[in-house]
Formats: C-alpha cells, structure tokens, sequence
C-alpha cells in the first residue's frame, strides 16, 4: 500500500482548509459596493448629539473619529443597551459607550471575504479603511444585494413580463379589480398613448380604497394610481434594476425601448433569474459528484452517512444505497481491522482540520480493498461544524499521489460552492417568502372581512368565491411556511426549545383540529395510549408539527377506516407513531417517502391529491434535529405506519 510522506500530508490538509467559491471567479470589491458618504461624529460629542444625528439621518450607525481618525463605532443598539431609560446619561460622551474592538476591512478586499468576516463575528457592518483612511463603510444589505445579484449579468430584456395588462385613466377602481382578478395578476399599467402614465397595485387597493371605505365603483384609478411611473430600458442590466428598486422602494419598474413601453418586470422576476441561476449551478455539482471516480461521502454530526456517490457503491461493491446511507461511517462489516473505526470517526466534533489516513477494507463481495480516506468538516452559515465530507481513494494499484491531492482540491472547491450555493439560496428565498406572506396574508384577511359581512352581505355565488379564495389563499400560506422551514432546516438555522410535557394531552389536542376533516371522509381518529402519563422532553411546538404532518398526510391518503396516533416508552428514547389503514406504499417507493418535492401519492396510492412534497421532508428535519429517527412501514392494502424516536434526556 502506498504511503503518504509527512510533507505531503500536511500539504494536503492545508490546501483543502482553504475556502474558494471557484478558482476562476472574479469577486467585486469592497469599494464597488460601500457607501462612500460615512456619517461620522467627533468622540468628544455627546449621546444626545449623536442620537440627534442618527434620526436627522434615518440611519443606524455613526462612526467616531478622535483625532482625524476612526476610534470606534456607536450604533443603535449601543443607545439601547446602555443609555435607555434614564434622562440623565444623554449627557455622557459618546467614548464611554461606543462599540469596541471595530472590525474593519480594506477597500480593495472581495465582498466574500467581507461576507465572511461579518458572518464569523456576527456583526451587520464594517468600516471601509484605504490605508489607514476611512473611505467608506459596507453593511450586509450591502452584501446581501451584491451576492444575490452578483451575476446577473443578463439585460431585463431577456427576464421582464412582455404581455402587461393596461388600462385607460379614467376606468373605476372596480372594474381596474375585476380585470386584475380575472387574470391574476397584481398590478395593472394605466396607459396614455404609447407610454405608462402609472401603475395600479393590490396594495393601492387595499391601503387607498378598502381601508378608507372608498365606493369602487365611484373611485376613478387615475385618483389612487401611483405616478410618475419609473422606467427602464430594455438593455439595462438586472443589477441596476435591483439598486433602482431599492433605492425608490419599490417593487416592480416599467420596461420601455424606443419610446414604447413593451413590459414590465418586477422583484420576483429578479428573484426567479437568481433562483434558476443557483439551481442550475446545483445541478451541475451535484451531477459533477455523481459522475466523479472517487467515492465521495458526507457525514453528520452523529457520524452517520447522509450522502454516498456511485463511485463509493461500486468500490464497496454495494448495490444500493441504503446499505450506506442512514449507517454509521464505516459499517463495521466493511473494516478488516475493527480498530480502524476510531480513523472513520476522528474529527466529527474536532473542527475543521483536514483527516488522512490509509486503511484496508473489505467490500460487501468479501474482496479486500487499501483505501486512502480524506474528511474534513463542513460549515453552516453561521460558521459552526454541521458535518463531514470527504471521500475513499482506492489506492490498491497504487494511485500516483498527485491525482489524490488534485482530487482533494476539488472535491474542496466544488463541496464549498455547493455549500455557499445553498446558504444564499436560503437567503433568497428566506427574503421572497418573506416578502410575499405580507401581501397574501392582507388578502386572505380582506376576504375574511368580506366574509364576516362586515360590507354587506355575500350572495351564494359571492360567499363560494370568496371562500375557494380564502382556501386557495391560506393553502399558498401553508406552502410557503414549509419552504421556508425546509431553507432553514437545509441551512441549520432552527433552534430547538425543550421542555418537557406529557405526550397524550398535547396529542389529543392536535387530534381535535383534525376532527371536523376526518368527519367529512368518515374517518375515526383515536389515541393509542400504551403509556399513561408519559413525559416527553423536546420541542413542544415542533413535535406537534412533526405529527400535524403526519397525520394530516395519513387523513389526505386514508379513504375509509381509521388513524391512530401513539406513543411508547423504550429504555433510552420515547417512541412515537401514526398508523393509518389507507393503501399502503409500494416497497420500491418508501425510500422516496422523505426526499424534498416528492410526491407520490397519486402514483402509488391512485389518490389525485398532492401538496408541496415538503412536509415529510420537514418532519424527518425536525426528528433528526431532536436526535432521533424516523423510518416507514407499510404494506399495499394494509395501510402504513410511520414511526419516530424523541432520545430521552437524563441527569
């Protein structure tokens, strides 16, 4: 077997501990995006002047200067912390509070690494220094629109809404509603000859008509339209659009070439280019580690397989990869030596250090194999080990060690860009999903309104719209409340609130939301209870979000019979579950069961009902995040049980 000389080991961890999106990408810098105009305030000052100066500005920082040069930083929170609630300390200077130890950054650095060094120190904004000179400062709105923008290159042209439905002046406001409401839309153009004279919103509707109990039918758009109108050429990039909107605090521009309006294009257009872009740079990585000669693996926290390529299956010769993944890394039948798996399990919790070691294997065909292992650590967004990755070199013909430390190089650079793919695209969605529940839970809430009576009385015909609006409206809710739970599961920004409470109350309270649905398909729901008084100690809100999933997926699936819900007390973990005597899933399905957008119910249940395929997903999230499991059993015909473990905490 080949051998590794110390020197080319300790070059090897080096090299792989090193973050690089991708080697031939070119970065902006600092000074492209800071605010060159810093409000600044002399340290000498007092708190009450630099608050004055704060809200004069609309702005939440200012940076102090002593002597023509930077001495530290006062923020808005600096004046809540430490001068909040007594008169008498506005007269303190500002040096007595102001923040210290300010981390700065030079104006030439990348905004990844100013991205990074926010991250790693939690802080939201950083002095922009040329020398030893204050030029500028940078805030993580900053880098926010500089990342989720930054390769846009494309004119709006090629992402804008060519087909815009336009208006006259003078048509009511009702009629303006009808037409948006027809063909679902939430802005309208109020044309005048060739060009946009304003643009008519939901929001215009709800902030200027409904709220003010206008009359409709006697508002004219022209009155409550919003104007003048900001416009774009068509050739300009989709970068500048976004600073556009920023700056005018908008959400949508007109798209005009040659004098003529010909669309209009608006954040979620922005948002879906920057989506597509990221998924298909997934994609390609993800099929790049597919179709990869080495056989690559990510781990766990608990040191369990999470993710096997083909290459590792067909080394080990193993036929599928369940036999991997879900296992601890290595299965021990794998192992010729059983004290190599301390060498498989070094360094889950051990930081970020590079792993090297050479050991012999046995595949599932019993031939032995030498492998060179490599792993190092994988980070979250906040910086915190999540993980391993890495992956097993067959080194029995004695690879040359110069093909390993490439691969090593780039298994590092495409598994960062992976991860950073993923970190931003969370952030993206995280800011669209966020963005688009206001205006449907503004909506959802009119209807409501409009269903109370409190505007009159609905005919039929009016409460049935209303109501498949209301329905329509709430379900979109509910599927962006799941992506944006599935983002930050996949992110690993959920936090978990234990505390511990008896299991059959807190159930059987979930079961009473479900009763009127159940009713309705002739469904009985009962509780299991197998161990009165049982405590379980997790979470409260998310295990009843782990069983509002399943049960709701077992009512959606079951046509006649029944759902029981239980829960068992084992040695060391409590376990929990939800039975129902729907269909069953095929046996070549089940491992599907929890993938994210998986949707099989009309496939293998012949059931035409379908929802985001992110609520299994979900709950698999949330169990593993308490330190438990979940897994499936079921038979066609006989129904299926779903199974989950919540670890008992002691002493």
């Amino acid at each position: 077997m080949d051998s590794f000389d110390p020197r080319s080991q300790e070059s090897l961890k080096q090299s792989s501990s090193k973050h690089s999106l991708i080697s031939t990408r070119t970065w902006l810098s600092v000074g492209d995006i800071m605010t060159a105009d810093v409000a600044n305030i002399d340290s000498e000052q007092s708190v009450l002047a630099a608050a004055q100066k704060m809200a004069e500005r609309r702005i939440s920082c200012l940076v102090v200067m002593k002597d023509g040069h930077m001495h530290g930083i006062i923020t808005e929170t600096d004046l809540l912390r430490k001068v909040a609630g007594s008169f008498k300390k506005y007269d303190r200077k500002i040096t007595e509070i102001l923040t210290s130890s300010v981390q700065s950054i030079n104006v030439h650095a990348s905004i990844l690494e100013a991205s990074r060094l926010m991250s790693s120190h939690k802080i939201k904004r950083l002095p922009v220094l040329d020398g030893d000179q204050l030029v500028g400062i940078v805030t993580q709105t900053d880098l926010t629109r500089a990342l989720a923008a930054y390769e846009m290159w494309r004119n709006v042209g090629a992402i804008m809404t060519p087909n815009v439905l336009t208006v006259p002046r003078k048509m009511t406001v009702g009629d303006a509603a009808r037409l948006m409401t027809e063909h679902g839309v939430s802005c309208i153009v109020v044309k005048e000859g060739e060009v946009a004279a304003g643009i008519f919103t939901t929001r215009d509707l709800v902030g200027k008509v409904i709220s003010r109990g206008s009359d409709v039918t006697q508002t004219r758009v022209e009155e409550i339209m919003s104007s003048p109108v900001e416009n774009v050429q068509r050739d300009a990039s989709i970068l500048s659009v976004v600073k556009l909107m920023e700056s005018k605090r908008i959400r949508r521009v007109v798209v005009s070439h040659e004098g003529k309006m010909c669309g209009i294009v608006t954040q979620t257009d922005v948002f879906r280019a920057v989506k597509n872009k990221f998924e298909i740079e997934e994609k390609e990585n993800f099929e790049m580690l597919e179709s990869s000669d080495l056989g690559i693996y990510t781990l766990s926290l608990q040191n369990k397989i999470t993710y096997a390529n083909p290459a590792l299956l067909r080394l080990l010769e193993v036929e599928v990869p369940s036999e991997l993944v879900g296992q601890t890394f290595l299965p021990a039948r794998f192992l010729v030596n059983p004290g190599d798996l301390e060498v498989f399990g070094k360094g889950v919790s051990g930081g970020s250090d590079a792993t090297i070691a050479e050991v012999a294997l046995h595949t599932s065909k019993n031939r032995r194999i030498y492998v060179t292992l490599f792993s190092n650590a994988i980070k979250n967004a906040r910086g915190e080990v999540c993980g391993r990755q890495g992956f097993l070199h067959d080194v029995t013909e004695k690879k040359e060690l110069v093909s390993i430390k490439e691969a090593a190089h780039a298994l590092e650079v495409h598994n960062q860009l992976l991860q950073d793919m993923i970190n931003l695209k969370t952030d993206v969605i995280n800011m669209v999903a966020h963005d688009l529940k206001n205006p449907l839970t503004v909506n959802c809430e009119g209807i409501n309104v409009l269903l109370r009576g409190v505007l009159g009385e609905l005919n039929p015909q009016q409460r049935k719209i209303m109501e498949n609006s209301k329905e329509a409206g709430e379900r979109l809710l509910r599927m962006i409340d799941n992506l944006l739970d599935a983002s930050r599961l996949e992110a690993g920004k959920i936090r978990l609130e234990r505390s511990e409470f008896e299991a059959v109350p807190m159930a059987r309270k979930l079961l009473e939301g479900f009763q009127p649905l159940a009713l309705r398909k002739g469904l009985i729901l009962e509780i299991e209870d197998a161990s009165p008084g049982l405590l379980i100690h997790a979470d409260a809100d998310r295990l009843a979000q782990v069983l509002v999933n399943l049960v709701g997926n077992a009512i959606k699936f079951t046509q006649q019979g029944k759902i029981t819900v239980g829960f068992r007390d084992r040695a060391k973990e409590t376990e929990c579950f939800v039975a129902d005597t729907g269909p069953g899933v095929p046996e070549d399905k089940i491992s599907l069961l929890f993938e994210q957008f998986s949707q099989l119910g009309h496939r293998s249940t012949g059931t035409a009902e379908r929802g985001t395929g992110l609520g299994l997903s979900i709950a698999r999230g949330l169990v593993e995040l308490h330190g438990g499991r979940i897994w499936v059993q079921s038979k066609v015909g006989y129904g299926t049980s779903f199974i989950f473990t919540i670890p008992k905490i002691t002493g």
